[in-house]
């Protein structure tokens, strides 16, 4: 037990070689850590492996709870959600017993906060309680936003499975498709073979033999490229996949078998049928395949259709939630977090007394949280809550700086902001957003007294700004000024800089930083980088929709030209008589491509519907969102139809202007 005393202290693998310059022979020796402002002189007790990346759990030093610096303010209150809890279950402990456990500590606890809840009109979707203890698997942790932060959306990788199922859907029908057109052309060689003694067995094992040796062949080359892109692919979807996973292989394997049987079906069980002696003679007369043949052309422009409109929507919910305005002035706004065991007034001051001189710095102050994602990879929110008038309420909370809402430039509906002319402001004063305001009840709000701990007098209220995701609404939000050796110490400085030469003011706080805090490193970012990065599984879910769009197109058009070529080379004496009797090429062009684009049409009307519950359904994830529009389906059905028409005129213009000579020699 690594953990069994206060002062033990477990380190990953980089830090015990940041510290150390070793990761043996470490465990029993000591290490001061600042928590809270407070030294603390822990003893090592393990070494652990650095984890992925992309882990939700990702760490570089543990300690016990006791030494938070929130331990004893949290340790008795029923109402700090700050913090995680794991429990591990013994072996064979059904979940739902103890969910059952946990709902008597719900009632013993929270019954006064159910009672109001529901009074208000809030009522649970299955029934039961509004507020309840449930227990999580760990393995869903990582698609969790609301707990991990920038955790992976479990759409992302369902987008992701979807998109790849569709385009080897699209990759087999235009494999089924072709062998199918091509098969009756050896009809004649299953008469040879038969002649020469070939049972139909052997004759479907060719087939099928043909058929899985193409997917073999196609399989190793995807392979070979898969291994090239691979280390781009987990740098982009934020991954550590390897190719030599057993359950990687034993999937592809199926795959191959699937796709291999299936294409080779057609011509393995239909003509192994033929009759040899009705084949030789020429009077043979197989199935026609053109009803199954049009399906799958049907059900690949649909999918074609559906991810061209998705690919759409996506697009415009990200726009959208990049320009939407929050309601502070993101731009030209630096974050720099500062590293726990810096004073972090005296930081502030100092860095302001260095760029005070310089013109291009407009403001300076600092935070608890962030806005957005900065580059540290931070993204957390705190909530604190308090009881006035025998209601509960739950509040976001920030503490800030002198100048706070001035550097984000966040407007004042009543009231006013922080000032160093009230000495009890440092106290006592907060600031509130118009959804706590609301949540109040009827104003004036400024000057009223918060039953907080210490009690808190409201001095201005905040015009509503978004500080989450636009996937959640506004929420209530507190802001109180930082106090020294408090619970909630300053972690981001702000600084609003003049967009003329930004680089060179950049440099310019890199080398005041470097000159105030040498050992802390300088990871600054500007918040409109920050808010923007808080999307990127959305923007990289636009990206991988542009990709399966094209591929989709791409499949279907190859597909389709392949499928045409095979129609119209069985039509070729039909169309030297239609020119004979006068047809014009632009005519025979419409006659060859009509039927087609029928088809294409008609998956027009399958897949429309199809894309609008898929994004209804993403959309209904944020908060705030785009209305779908009509004409995004109209555009994903013109873009199709043009597609489809240029590759159909590719033969049959060719086809309509060959001389009807050639076709009518024999007749």
């Amino acid at each position: 037990r690594v953990l069994a005393s206060p002062n033990s202290l477990v380190l990953s693998e980089s830090e015990a070689l940041k510290f150390f310059g070793a990761t043996a022979g470490i465990v029993g020796r000591e290490l001061k850590v600042i928590t809270g402002g407070v030294p603390k002189i822990l003893q090592i007790t393990g070494v652990v492996e650095d984890k992925p990346y992309n882990s939700s759990l990702n760490y570089e030093m543990v300690t016990r709870y006791e030494n938070a610096p929130d331990y004893q303010e949290g340790k008795d209150n029923w109402n700090n959600f700050n913090h995680a809890l794991f429990l591990q279950l013994k072996e064979g402990q059904n979940p739902q017993e103890v969910e059952q456990q946990l709902a008597a500590i719900t009632e013993k606890y929270f019954s006064n906060d159910i009672e109001r809840i529901e009074q208000e009109g809030a009522s649970a979707p299955d029934g039961g309680p509004v507020l309840r203890l449930k227990l999580q698997p760990l393995h869903e942790l990582h698609f969790d936003r609301d707990v991990s932060g920038d955790g992976m959306s479990r759409a992302f990788p369902i987008g992701l499975l979807i998109g790849a199922f569709f385009i080897l859907g699209i990759a087999c029908i235009n494999f089924v498709n072709l062998t199918m057109g091509s098969s009756m052309t050896r009809a004649r060689e299953v008469g040879v073979r038969k002649v020469l003694g070939a049972t139909r067995r052997q004759l479907a094992g060719q087939f099928w033999g043909e058929a899985l040796l193409v997917t073999g062949l196609a399989l190793v080359l995807g392979l070979a490229v898969s291994q090239f892109l691979l280390p781009d692919f987990n740098r982009l979807f934020r991954t550590e996949i390897e190719l030599n996973h057993p359950h990687l292989f034993l999937s592809i394997g199926l795959i191959l078998i699937g796709i291999g049987l299936l294409g080779g079906g057609y011509p393995a069980l239909v003509l192994s049928r033929f009759q040899a002696a009705a084949v030789l003679k020429g009077n043979m007369q197989g199935p026609r395949p053109g009803r199954l043949r049009n399906l799958l052309v049907l059900a690949q422009f649909a999918i074609s259709v559906l991810l061209i409109s998705c690919t759409i929507i996506i697009g415009q919910q990200l726009q959208y939630l990049r320009h939407k305005p929050l309601g502070f002035n993101k731009e030209e706004v630096v974050s720099i977090p500062l590293p726990p065991g810096l004073d972090a007034p005296q930081v502030l001051e100092r860095l302001r007394n260095e760029m005070a001189p310089n013109p291009r710095v407009k403001s300076i102050s600092a935070g608890y949280n962030n806005f957005g994602l900065g580059m540290d990879g931070s993204t957390y929110t705190s909530i604190i809550s308090f009881t006035q008038d025998d209601r509960e309420y739950y509040t976001h909370w920030q503490v800030a700086d002198y100048g706070f809402t001035e550097a984000l430039e966040i407007p004042l509906v009543e009231g006013r902001g922080f000032s160093k002319d009230y000495s009890t402001d440092t106290v006592q004063a907060i600031l509130i957003n118009e959804t706590f305001a609301r949540q109040l009840g009827e104003g004036p709000y400024a000057g009223r007294v918060l039953e907080m701990e210490p009690r808190r007098e409201v001095v201005g209220v905040m015009k509503d700004f978004h500080f989450q995701s636009l996937e959640k609404p506004i929420e209530p939000l507190s802001v109180a000024l930082a106090r020294p050796g408090g619970d909630f110490p300053m972690n981001y400085i702000f600084v609003r800089i003049s967009p003329d030469e930004a680089p060179a003011t950049m440099q310019a706080l890199e080398a005041s930083w470097k000159a105030i805090a040498p050992k802390a490193p300088f990871i600054a970012s500007f918040l409109n980088e920050n808010t923007n990065r808080l999307y990127k599984v959305e923007e990289i879910m636009g990206q991988l929709f542009i990709t399966a769009a094209a591929l989709a197109i791409i499949l279907s058009c190859m597909g389709l030209f392949g499928i045409a070529v095979l129609a119209i080379g069985q039509r070729t004496k039909e169309i030297g008589i239609r020119k004979v009797l006068g047809a014009s090429v632009a005519g025979l062009v419409a006659l060859l491509s009509r039927d087609f684009l029928k088809i294409v049409a008609l998956a027009i009307l399958v897949a429309a519907p199809l894309a609008w519950l898929a994004m209804q359904a993403w959309l209904k994830n944020y908060a705030y969102r785009i209305d779908i529009q009509w004409w995004v389906f109209l555009l994903a059905g013109a873009l199709a139809v043009l597609i489809a028409f240029v590759t159909l005129s590719l033969q049959s213009v060719r086809a309509a202007r060959a001389n009807p000579v050639e076709a009518l020699r024999s007749e």
